[in-house]
């Protein structure tokens, strides 16, 4: 039996008893006793009475019966500063370690956090521009006959960040061919969340025909994708199959003609689309790309992004 701090960091520190690998509760008296003793309560801790001596290990009991046994009084103020250590210190907002809301927002002041994706068998690309609406800095995609990507260069564990934020108009889109087909498979605008593939998580088969592809291009291609899309179509399903792997899914969230030209603002939690779509939990590290697309077609398409949240 050992005895173990953590800190708060904030230059205090609370114990917790270890035993091996397991930590072990401290009984509310002994809880109390430590709070007494943190630098922040010097003049709480003279206003209460001495408390009794802690008894032996091997106890019964869960603390209750000890504070309890205390004066009302103090008892009441034990309770009282037991509440404010759980609400200060353990609220998910204040937790050690615990992340901001948003762990990172692209305004698209500029690009340099984007690198360009091409496709080797797409000779004509689409177009990337910042350009400016109502005094601020935007992202303008263009599409004529062409498909190409940027990728973002940050990742985030999708399972600390299930969030996605963001706000997008389309100006001109099609309605042309199938989109659960490969020749209708265009979308104006699409938000890629992309799962990292870990070799030493994979099979011998995917270990070799994902090793051969990254020595084509390299680099490994994603494990999984989900695809957030505006559509020009009216399909009745959110979620759809893609017409070229199994291992990427459509999200159709905007869908007609009706709100084009409109700015629409999107939130989604990708863990759960993620379990949908594929029935199992998602890679932990993921990263994003935006892509305008119409190669298949053979129209044209412009869309619009004001920014990209992710967060939880």
């Amino acid at each position: 039996m050992m005895e173990k701090t953590f800190s708060y960091g904030n230059g205090h520190s609370f114990p917790a008893k270890v035993t091996g690998a397991m930590l072990k509760p401290l009984s509310l008296q002994e809880v109390a006793r430590a709070i007494l003793t943190l630098p922040s309560f010097p003049k709480v801790t003279s206003l209460v009475p001495k408390l009794p001596p802690l008894q032996g290990e091997g106890r019964g009991g869960d603390g209750l019966t000890e504070l309890y046994s205390l004066s009302p009084g103090c008892a009441t103020l034990v309770h009282s500063l037991l509440v404010f250590l759980i609400l200060t210190f353990f609220s998910p907002s204040m937790a050690p370690g615990a992340e901001p809301t948003v762990l990172f927002r692209e305004n698209f002041d500029s690009l340099a956090q984007w690198e360009p994706l091409t496709f080797p068998k797409i000779k004509a690309h689409s177009t990337y521009t910042l350009v400016q609406e109502g005094g601020k800095s935007i992202l303008k995609t263009e599409s004529r006959a062409s498909a190409s990507a940027l990728v973002y260069r940050r990742t985030f564990n999708i399972y600390e960040n299930p969030r996605i934020r963001w706000r997008w108009k389309v100006t001109q889109l099609s309605d042309k061919g199938n989109p659960k087909e490969k020749t209708g498979d265009d979308y104006p605008i699409r938000l890629y969340v992309m799962f990292q593939y870990d070799p030493a998580r994979a099979t011998l088969g995917n270990r070799l025909i994902y090793g051969a592809t990254k020595v084509i291009y390299g680099k490994y291609p994603p494990h999984s994708t989900l695809n957030y899309v505006w559509t020009g179509h009216s399909l009745p399903e959110r979620i759809i199959a893609s017409p070229y792997t199994d291992k990427a899914r459509i999200v159709v969230l905007e869908k007609g003609k009706q709100r084009v030209g409109q700015w629409v603002e999107e939130s989604v939690n990708v863990l759960e689309d993620y379990r949908q779509a594929f029935g199992k939990d998602p890679p932990a590290i993921a990263g994003i790309a935006v892509m305008s697309d119409t190669d298949n077609t053979g129209e044209s398409a412009v869309a619009y992004l004001d920014f990209i949240e992710i967060g939880r």
